[in-house]
């Protein structure tokens, strides 16, 4: 009897079993959910997008957002995008992560975040010279595109990063100490394209300040001693100015100058008459100048030509002038000879007695002693001087007595 209840425990226990391990083996695997969705600029974005989600079942592709994939197996999935979405953008990230875990028949949610592409953007370098050498420091400027607000620019070097387009500069105030602009270089305007760089060069030079100092007179080149001068018919009187421009060394400039003698006849036989000959070495400069570009002869303020002849009348004070442009070279000290008078005897034929290199003829017509009374003067007048004060120079006046024979 106990073996045959037994018999029926274990065929009981076997029964039981073996209907757990059936139940076991009908139940089916947990699945999860997994969604995809996309913003643009932060806001939700519907529309086509093609991505792949790989995971413990394989990869599955998509073509559109929003996306929900149901019953997928659970475990760590990855989310690549491959191409598509929102025109004109681009993709950001993926939020939280491309990478994720779902189990338990839980959700996870890939976010493919679209930022739109910004316009091209480009450079713009600004940059100084001071005499040709690099300078940096405060310099207050504007770069404004066509049609655009300005950018307020304070200090060179510096770098802008702007939208491509036309640009200008424009220089507004500071810089170098005692310096002023000359230019903007290549150019103040320019175009930038392509992602590329642009470069303004604020090119500064040195406060220019032009100036010239009496010397002392001449008779044939030579200095006079004191302030009388006897002469000699096919004599020369002249008078010598040193003359310079600080600035920047080595710059050129371009300089107009006025030079003036007075002469008044104050003894001797009447009927002298000047006579212009304006010859173009009259004016010199030693050492040599890049350029002489104009020299006109006037007579009390108006021009003259060559080959007329004026009357001197006794001590009516009469004015002589010549008005030149030069080019020069800044920081150069130059010597500047004029040579107002040649003394002629009449009778006066010329041009066979004309001197030569003397802007007037002084014709004294008969035997005697003539006295005559010269003050000679000059000016320089260039554009951007810092100081007039030194751009004016006279000579203590000359007495000078001619025997003529």
């Amino acid at each position: 009897m106990r073996k045959r209840l037994f018999s029926i425990c274990v065929v009981l226990l076997v029964l039981v079993v073996s209907i757990a391990a059936l139940v076991t083996s009908c139940t089916p695997p947990e699945r999860c959910t997994i969604v995809i969705k996309a913003t643009h600029d932060g806001s939700p974005w519907i529309g086509a997008v093609q991505y792949t989600v790989t995971g413990p079942g394989g990869s599955i592709s998509g073509d559109t957002v929003p996306k929900t994939f149901s019953n997928v197996k659970c475990g760590n999935w990855t989310c690549v995008y491959v191409s598509g979405g929102p025109d004109g953008a681009y993709l950001d990230s993926i939020k939280p992560s491309p990478n994720q875990t779902v189990s338990e028949g839980g959700t996870i949610t890939f976010a493919l975040e679209f930022k739109t592409i910004p316009p091209e953007r480009c450079t713009i370098e600004v940059k100084s010279a001071l005499c040709d050498i690099p300078w940096e420091g405060d310099v207050q400027y504007t770069l404004t595109e066509s049609g655009g607000s300005p950018i307020n620019g304070t200090e060179v070097p510096d770098s802008f990063t702007v939208d491509c387009g036309n640009w200008t500069c424009a220089y507004v105030s500071g810089g170098p100490a005692g310096a002023f602009l000359v230019d903007i270089t290549p150019s103040t305007t320019q175009e930038v394209s392509g992602g590329g760089t642009i470069t303004f060069t604020l090119n500064f030079e040195l406060d220019q300040d032009a100036a010239i100092e009496f010397l002392t007179w001449t008779v044939n080149g030579t200095p006079i001693q004191g302030s009388e001068c006897e002469a000699v018919p096919c004599q020369t009187i002249g008078v010598h100015f040193l003359q310079w421009v600080d600035g920047c060394e080595g710059y050129n400039v371009t300089m107009n100058e006025t030079s003036k003698l007075r002469i008044n006849q104050t003894g001797g036989p009447s009927g002298v008459v000047v006579y212009v000959v304006n010859d173009w070495c009259a004016v010199n400069k030693t050492p040599v100048p890049h350029e002489k570009v104009s020299q006109v002869a006037s007579f009390n303020g108006t021009p003259v030509g060559m080959n007329m002849s004026f009357p001197l009348a006794l001590n009516v004070s009469a004015d002589l002038d010549v008005e030149t442009v030069w080019k020069l070279v800044k920081c150069v000290n130059y010597t500047k000879a004029i040579n107002w008078l040649g003394i002629s005897k009449g009778p006066f034929m010329p041009p066979i007695l004309v001197h030569e290199c003397v802007l007037f003829e002084l014709i004294l017509p008969v035997q005697g002693v003539y006295t005559f009374t010269l003050v000679a003067s000059a000016e320089v007048a260039l554009v951007g001087d810092v100081n007039s004060q030194n751009d004016k120079a006279t000579g203590p006046p000359l007495t000078l007595t001619v025997s003529v024979p």
